[in-house]
């Protein structure tokens, strides 16, 4: 199968595609305007980023059985260090499933190793046409990785990991700052041989909308005020998508002692911006209104 994805730009997109990819782009530009003013809270925001990850490992601990380098992987790309040529992809499948041969072996096939080679060629080439837009390409791209499924073992988690090398690339850094949302953007893969590609793609660009959405709101709730060391608390546990402890806390926010945290904390509570579940070293906080009464997330 070839794919040529420069004939991309003769294709008629839908409106709704055209209106979700402009609302991306609008947040997306306003996040990186904010992270101009702020260095210290979108420095908070990657450490808890990274703190909810490794956390989630536990609740992930079915689907990510066999691939023990998945946060490493994880960091690997969000931190610029994976390319989308096929080295750089045999290396991170490498780390995400502590083999370290890193070889061609990986794949499904000679077949299936072929094409994706065909799949990284075609990328690169309308990745160079200015008349192909970048979210556009990514997501036909990863449409047409789930329908192929190249390696042995793994494939959404690659597909998730590749999702935001792409996104990347073509500027989305929204992936360093996400938390359990980012997750979302994995799940997708499995319907690749459902559905047709715009549908698939319908589906990939919504769900990066909600999670660059949640990444927005966690920057716009901390963004306007002085951050003292009460708002970096806040900020942390309030922009937070599972429940904290003050152990996590300190691990986000280091510089802040012990003491300070535990005051803070308190004052939080006693001023009902966030609320406290569990006692003395079981405790664990989240932001006021977080659960509904059946114990789902508002």
């Amino acid at each position: 199968m070839e794919y040529d994805y420069i004939n991309l730009k003769n294709s008629k997109v839908p409106m709704k595609l055209v209106s979700v990819i402009s609302q991306i782009e609008a947040k997306s530009i306003r996040i990186e305007s904010y992270k101009k003013e702020n260095e210290q809270l979108f420095c908070d925001l990657q450490h808890a980023s990274e703190l909810v990850t490794r956390k989630r490992m536990y609740a992930r601990r079915l689907s990510l059985a066999g691939y023990p380098g998945y946060v490493r992987a994880m960091n690997t790309v969000l931190e610029g260090k994976a390319g989308f040529f096929l080295d750089d992809i045999c290396q991170l499948y490498g780390i995400l499933t502590g083999d370290q041969e890193k070889n061609e072996s990986c794949f499904l096939s000679e077949k299936a190793l072929e094409e994706f080679m065909g799949m990284i060629d075609g990328y690169h080439k309308a990745f160079k046409d200015p008349d192909i837009h970048g979210l556009f390409l990514i997501s036909i791209i990863l449409y047409d990785f789930g329908r192929l499924s190249p390696f042995q073992k793994g494939n959404e988690m690659m597909g998730e990991l590749l999702s935001w090398n792409l996104l990347l690339e073509h500027g989305i850094e929204t992936g360093k700052y996400a938390q359990i949302e980012r997750e979302k953007i994995g799940h997708i893969f499995s319907m690749a041989n459902l559905v047709g590609e715009w549908e698939f793609s319908e589906v990939f660009l919504h769900n990066l909308l909600e999670c660059i959405t949640a990444v927005y709101e966690r920057i716009e709730r901390g963004r306007n005020d002085r951050l003292t060391k009460k708002k970096r608390i806040e900020n942390v546990v309030a922009g937070s998508s599972i429940l904290i402890t003050k152990t996590d806390i300190q691990q986000i926010l280091q510089d802040v002692s012990t003491t300070t945290v535990e005051a803070q904390l308190g004052e939080l509570c006693r001023e009902k911006v966030i609320e406290k579940h569990g006692a003395k070293r079981n405790a664990s906080y989240i932001r006021k209104g977080f659960f509904s009464e059946d114990g789902e997330e508002s």
